[in-house]
C-alpha cells in the first residue's frame, strides 16, 4: 500500500521521467549513472541496514537510500543539462530545431523591421 502510494506520488511529480532521462544522457558523468545503480542494487539486495521483515520500519532505510541518490544524483549532473531536460519535461516531445535561428527556448527568432503608423 505505502509502496503504491510513494510510486504514484513520484510518477505525478515526473521525476522518474526526468532521472530515465538524464541517465539516457551521453553528457552525464558515469560516476553519477553508477550511483543509481548502485542504489537500486541496495534496495533489492536483502541485505539492508533495518531488515525488511519489519513492516513500515524496513523500508525507511530504502527509502532514505532512494531519496540522497537521487539528489546526490541530481547535483552531479551539470547543470545546463539539468536545466535542458527540466524545460523539456514540460513539453511532450523534445522541441525540434525548425529552420532559422533559435532564442534557445526551443522557438525559432524571426527578425523583421516594424514602423508605428499614428490614425
Amino acid at each position: 500500500m505505502l509502496g503504491r502510494a510513494l510510486l504514484m506520488l513520484l510518477s505525478w511529480t515526473g521525476i522518474p521521467r526526468l532521472l530515465g532521462r538524464l541517465l539516457r544522457d551521453s553528457r552525464v558523468p558515469l560516476r553519477a549513472k553508477l550511483l543509481v545503480v548502485a542504489t537500486a542494487v541496495y534496495i533489492i539486495s536483502p541485505f539492508d541496514l533495518v531488515p525488511d521483515i519489519i513492516p513500515l520500519h524496513g523500508w525507511i532505510d530504502d527509502v532514505l537510500a532512494l531519496v540522497m541518490s537521487s539528489a546526490m544524483f541530481l547535483s552531479l549532473v551539470p547543470g545546463a543539462v539539468l536545466w535542458e531536460h527540466l524545460r523539456g519535461l514540460n513539453s511532450p516531445t523534445p522541441p525540434s530545431g525548425g529552420g532559422g535561428d533559435t532564442n534557445g527556448n526551443g522557438g525559432t527568432v524571426i527578425d523583421g523591421d516594424y514602423r508605428r503608423v499614428d490614425d
